[in-house]
């Protein structure tokens, strides 16, 4: 077993009680201790020693033992355990989170690492991989619906049939038992068709309920950020001399893994940021009749579909005339600009990257840096931040979020062979087009809306897809796309419909595709891609208004693979370098397609139920209709043996799924397509 496997369940298991010890040592300082907290920790470091020593790793288990150590002695008695030995139990806490996290490989070159304090965002007690995994599956369900679906269709045509049968003999006035039997076929079928209904309806509302079931559970609790936060705030008093005390509320509250790990930072950088810029040194607060001791809160609530975190302190608020002087200082506005700002203008300066109103330098404040981080990963998951201040009171700053990013509200799009969803808040409206609607501003495709000129694309073209000869391929309708404070007009089709549907992120495999935010499964199961609001506006500003000559037709292009995850890479990579792309499920699915429709290339898998990758490969020169048409097989078996087969086959190329990327598969495609 590799130590990827080996140390798997352990390092689940041991970063949740990383996270128990965390919260309880810091319970020990801020409660005292107790039986009952005592008891706790002792045997969550008893646990993890345990569970060291049987994947053995010695050093965990040697730390945790001396927690043991450290502990017992307090277990019955009354002395409050001191302050020192809290700050080397937390120590020893950092030492063992750093040896759990040095078991993970090494990122891939070109991927970004996460920082240690998130990752048991990744798994907890359901993992959200297996979540998706089974969401997937879900996803393959429908499938089966679907084929529910044909089948009534089937029984309504033999039905159509046979009524028009039974007119026939009404006419030809056969024998009233030939009249019977119709009639009983007739009955039979009716019911049948009733049943697969009622079936396939019961199925729908099932499906329905579990895939909504799966969304909420990949959900993680906040209050999985509260023991990071809570370290943080009392590590910035500590080092700045301060006397803090942290509250929390709301930590039955849920957002998905991804968001609240990148909340994690930004609200650690507002709670350090509240001692280190607001909370005052003891002296100074007990001078302006404070209690020694500060206070920072952080609540959290949930307001419809979006949660509002509020981190708050008593502190002495922000001087906005500091603020801005530092901009002035920054040299990002001028004195006179900086002057005439209202006071809840000059306030959002503290996002802006470099000002700070820290007179010096240290770990935890003067760079300026912490605030800009807020405003970055609010932005990034389309929230909001604000800022509230009372000198010599307080300050508030609230984060509003969505609750789920990959469950939204999106309509989907039709533009020549190509079926795309957009996020509906992204649409502003819709119309129909015109013969004369779009003209030509400074070298830009327009549309005047509005009493204004905004820019226009063809989706279609934007989407590298060719423009049809012979007959109007004009876009019949424009979605008004909202982007910022930006409009664009995008020419589409149709509008098909709206839905709420469940936003995928695209493989690792195929790289950053600007222009698409992820893909949603449709009910065969095959991928449809979202776009991106921000992208297609930048994509705009792009497109020159000199009319484009008719395109040669795109390579089109049939994947075959039983693997749901690979259909949809290859799918992705391929429609990103401009190929039109069927799917095909089997072997004996891609010669069925294949026998009514051109392809230039197939893409295959090697190891498939029924007919496998090699034997399709050969399958394929046995007909003449199918003879000169490459295949580039694709599979997790690189061995040379594999290799001298598939050419042997016939095989054009041969990519081992492990090795491939984006880069090289296209580049491979268009040798074979040109």
């Amino acid at each position: 077993m590799a130590d990827e496997d080996l140390y798997q369940y352990f390092k689940i298991e041991a970063r949740e009680i990383v996270a128990d010890l965390s919260r309880d040592i810091l319970g020990l300082e801020k409660d005292g201790a107790g039986a009952e907290p005592l008891a706790r920790l002792l045997r969550q470091a008893h646990t993890l020693k345990g569970a060291a020593r049987v994947v053995r790793l010695p050093r965990i288990a040697e730390i945790a033992h001396a927690m043991e150590d450290a502990l017992a002695p307090h277990r019955g008695s009354l002395d409050a355990v001191s302050k020192d030995q809290i700050g080397r139990l937390l120590q020893q806490v950092d030492i063992i989170s750093s040896e759990i996290s040095a078991l993970d490989p090494p990122p891939q070159p070109g991927t970004q690492s996460r920082p240690a304090a998130l990752e048991p965002f990744e798994r907890v007690r359901v993992g959200v991989a297996e979540m998706d995994a089974l969401l997937s599956g879900v996803s393959e369900t429908a499938v089966q619906l679907d084929g529910i679906r044909r089948g009534i269709e089937v029984v309504r045509e033999v039905e159509d049939r046979l009524a028009a049968l039974q007119q026939q003999l009404t006419d030809a006035k056969p024998g009233a038992r030939l009249h019977e039997t119709v009639e009983e076929m007739r009955l039979a079928l009716q019911h049948a068709r009733q049943g697969l209904g009622m079936r396939a309806d019961s199925t729908e509302r099932e499906v329905a309920e579990v895939r909504g079931n799966i969304d909420r559970l990949r959900l993680l609790p906040t209050s999985l950020l509260f023991p990071a936060l809570e370290r943080a705030v009392r590590d910035a008093a500590e080092m700045l001399g301060r006397q803090v005390v942290f509250h929390t509320s709301g930590r039955e509250q849920r957002l998905e893994s991804h968001v609240l790990s990148a909340l994690g930072e930004a609200l650690s950088h507002l709670v350090r940021n509240a001692v280190a810029h607001g909370i005052e040194n003891p002296q100074d607060r007990l001078a302006r009749g404070k209690p020694a001791c500060g206070e920072v809160s952080l609540k959290i609530e949930r307001g419809a579909d979006r949660i509002i975190f509020t981190c708050s302190d008593d502190g002495s608020g922000i001087d906005v005339d500091a603020v801005r002087r530092a901009a002035v200082d920054r040299g990002v506005m001028s004195a006179a600009s900086a002057a005439a700002l209202t006071p809840a203008d000059a306030l959002e300066l503290i996002f802006t990257p470099g000002v700070t109103t820290s007179p010096s330098l240290n770990e935890v404040a003067g760079r300026g840096i912490g605030l800009e981080v807020v405003r970055e990963v609010v932005g990034r998951f389309k929230g909001q931040v604000r800022v509230r201040s009372d000198l010599g009171i307080g300050t508030s700053v609230e984060i509003e979020v969505p609750v789920s990013l990959s469950s939204v509200r999106a309509i989907l799009l039709a533009a020549g062979d190509l079926l795309i969803w957009i996020p509906l808040d992204a649409v502003h409206s819709a119309l129909r087009l015109g013969v004369d609607a779009i003209v030509s501003l400074a070298g830009q495709s327009s549309l005047i809306f509005e009493g204004r000129a905004i820019p226009f694309i063809r989706l279609a073209e934007t989407m590298g897809r060719p423009l049809t000869s012979g007959v109007d391929s004009r876009p019949h309708l424009a979605t008004i796309v909202q982007a910022g404070a930006e409009l664009l007009a995008v020419g589409v089709d149709r509008v098909i419909h709206a839905s709420e549907v469940i936003v995928h992120p695209l493989p690792t495999a195929a790289g950053r595709v600007a222009m698409l935010a992820g893909a949603v499964f449709d009910a065969q199961g095959n991928p449809q891609l979202v776009l991106n609001p921000d992208a297609l506006l930048e994509a705009a500003h792009a497109v020159s208004s000199q009319p484009m000559a008719a395109a040669t037709p795109a390579p089109h292009i049939l994947v075959i693979d039983d693997s749901l995850t690979s259909r949809v890479l290859l799918k992705s990579i391929l429609e990103t370098g401009g190929f039109k792309v069927d799917l095909a499920v089997s072997g004996e699915d891609a010669m069925a397609k294949a026998s009514e429709r051109h392809y230039s290339l197939f893409v295959c898998d090697v190891e498939m139920p029924g007919m496998n990758g090699f034997e399709f490969v050969a399958r394929t020169r046995e007909y003449d209709y199918l003879q000169g048409i490459p295949t580039v097989l694709v599979t997790t078996r690189g061995g040379a043996d594999d290799r001298r087969r598939g050419a042997e086959a016939g095989a054009r190329a041969y990519i081992v799924k492990g090795e491939f990327s984006k880069d090289s598969l296209l580049e491979t495609v268009r040798m074979l397509v040109g």
